[in-house]
């Protein structure tokens, strides 16, 4: 892993990332491995993504990153090569550097299959509502389909990116709309970065606010994960709608950080489960 003499390293490229909990867990994941590992973060700026990749792409000891809103679908613009599943979803969150340059994949989807089993949802013949159309969205859509859920109805704003992800699995995924807005609902899932920014709250009230009021009851997972006890931003909200249970993305997280660990080092994680990760990073 990485190269001779050199302490192998890795970074989150997005923006924002100031609120990462992603060195707490490589911490504990390089602890626990007995190996050392160091991770940053790297806020880069609309329009400097060639460059920040470029710049990686010659970092000593640089064995790989991860990637972030908003740039799990730009980034592909500047691999070298993609892995099976990111030539279906169209969009990647782990990079993995090669001699000849770096290798994309998506990580999230293994994060959020893990997150699944972890809060116990069995999804088959359910239909889900999901809040979003981006790179999150792609990889969990993804994973509703393996599961063989019954219905993914997403809701977004943006029409283009709508239309795209419908294509992903078009027997099972259709578009929010009057037909089916008033439709039962067996979970929601909130795919957005709505909630990263302090200015958001007046977005998720006016945008998403209509949207998952209708559904009292229904269980509802956001893929941000909570600052404090007090949850996201949308999980404040969604309780104000009467959804239960709520839970934060943070299982999430800790998956596809598993994931992205054994793509770097080429080592399984035998000895460290996500509920004990998460339990640390709880306290």
């Amino acid at each position: 892993m990485g190269e001779a003499g050199v302490q192998p390293s890795a970074v989150l490229i997005g923006h924002p990332v100031a609120h990462s909990l992603s060195p707490d867990i490589f911490a504990i994941l390089a602890n626990e491995s007995d190996t050392p590992f160091r991770y940053t973060l790297r806020n880069v700026s609309p329009g400097t993504l060639k460059d920040t990749i470029g710049e990686l792409s010659a970092t000593p000891g640089l064995v790989g990153a991860n990637v972030t809103v908003p740039y799990k679908r730009e980034v592909l613009d500047h691999v070298s090569a993609v892995s099976p599943e990111v030539a279906v979803i169209g969009a990647a969150n782990t990079l993995v550097r090669t001699d000849g340059g770096f290798t994309a994949y998506n990580t999230d989807v293994s994060g959020f299959a893990m997150m699944l089993d972890h809060l116990g949802y069995h999804l088959e013949g359910a239909s889900i509502l999901v809040l979003g159309a981006g790179g999150a969205a792609r990889a969990v859509v993804s994973v509703l389909s393996e599961r063989k859920v019954g219905r993914t109805i997403i809701f977004n704003r943006s029409s283009d990116r709508l239309e795209q992800i419908c294509t992903l699995d078009p027997n099972r995924i259709v578009p929010y709309n009057d037909s089916v807005k008033d439709q039962a609902i067996d979970l929601i899932v909130h795919c957005t970065s709505l909630g990263l920014e302090q200015g958001d709250v007046e977005t998720i009230e006016g945008f998403l606010r209509p949207v998952v009021e209708p559904h009292s009851g229904v269980p509802a997972l956001d893929l941000v994960y909570a600052p404090s006890a007090s949850g996201t931003t949308f999980m404040q909200m969604a309780r104000q709608c009467g959804l239960n249970p709520v839970s934060d993305g943070l299982p999430m997280l800790i998956g596809q950080a598993m994931k992205a660990w054994e793509l770097w080092t080429k080592h399984s994680l035998n000895n460290v489960g996500l509920r004990d990760i998460l339990k640390r990073l709880r306290k």
